[in-house]
């Protein structure tokens, strides 16, 4: 009996040392969520307040907001918004999320890892079926897509344009008729390309600092004021560094 029962507690011990600490931390840190109106958690009607885990998903309706917070962040969601915490990560599903988060935590927004640069930073997050925002309300944050890296400061936004589900419908052209020579306007001449200017090199881009994908711009006037109901949207930034996939 005494061999037994010094081998399951051995066994035990190799399990908590194989267990990842991250794993770990996530399963003992639960958060607590509540909300007005109609809010849900995993479909479920959240009794004026509830304990959630990690896994869990919290939904807000038309008429409805919600927090969520834990000892390592606080996420606010406005109506029509949904996220699924993920016991030391928020991952946005659709709509909006103000963040307030301290190092070491994580958002998932798209393919993107976001996390405090420093101590704490405030970020909102929107996802719609046409386009994902990250907008840096206070400190910086560093965000990646695994292998690219950038940081984005205070009052900086990167975004990114969402393909439709559905193809584009082909829109058939019209034949169009050629030009009559009396229809043609006269032109000027131009000056013909030389072999040296067809044999000059184009022009070397200029490395961009940024995420494949993505567009980093600076938050317009009117969106930094508003923290949830006021969500930078799309045109409300001046586009800075566009990155070609």
């Amino acid at each position: 009996m005494g061999h037994s029962s010094r081998l399951l507690d051995l066994m035990c011990w190799c399990l908590v040392c194989i267990l990842p600490v991250s794993a770990l931390a996530a399963e003992i840190n639960p958060a607590m969520a509540w909300g007005t109106g109609v809010v849900k958690v995993n479909g479920k009607l959240i009794p004026g307040a509830l304990t959630i885990y990690a896994g869990d998903r919290l939904v807000t309706d038309a008429e409805s907001n919600a927090t969520l917070t834990d000892r390592f962040s606080t996420a606010m969601l406005p109506p029509n918004s949904a996220v699924i915490y993920g016991g030391n990560r928020i991952q946005m599903q659709y709509g909006r999320a103000l963040i307030i988060a301290r190092h070491g935590t994580q958002a998932l927004l798209g393919n993107l890892v976001i996390t405090p640069a420093k101590a704490t930073a405030k970020f909102q997050m929107r996802q719609t079926d046409t386009q994902l925002v990250l907008a840096v309300l206070d400190g910086s944050v560093e965000v990646t897509d695994g292998t690219n890296r950038v940081v984005l400061t205070k009052g900086e936004m990167i975004t990114r344009a969402v393909a439709e589900a559905k193809p584009a419908t082909q829109v058939a052209q019209k034949p169009v008729a050629p030009l009559a020579v009396s229809d043609t306007a006269p032109t000027t001449p131009t000056t013909p390309t030389t072999p040296a200017d067809a044999a000059s090199p184009p022009p070397v881009a200029a490395a961009h600092r940024g995420i494949p994908g993505w567009v980093i711009g600076t938050i317009g006037a009117g969106a930094a004021g508003g923290i949830v109901g006021g969500m930078a949207a799309a045109g409300m930034f001046r586009p800075a560094s566009p990155v070609v996939p």
